[in-house]
């Protein structure tokens, strides 16, 4: 679906990735991004990093979901 190759793109994830590469790109972007991280930059940077947190989380529950189905078929 278009909704998960968008969900890998904003990952940097191929179409075969798996799970364990998906959790660690997601780890590694959610940290990134934290915004925590971005409280000393302007308010800009940080509804920019509050967007990008925000889409992050929602590919990884994409790919989490979309996975589960594809391994319980």
């Amino acid at each position: 679906s278009d909704k998960y190759q968008r969900s890998l793109a904003i990952l940097g994830l191929s179409h075969d990735a798996t799970q364990n590469e998906i959790e660690k790109a997601y780890l590694t972007l959610r940290e990134k991004f934290h915004p925590d991280k971005w409280n000393d930059k302007s308010a800009n940077d940080q509804e920019y990093a509050e967007f990008v947190s925000k889409l992050i989380q929602e590919a990884y529950d994409t790919l989490k979901t979309n996975k589960k189905r594809r391994t319980n078929q």
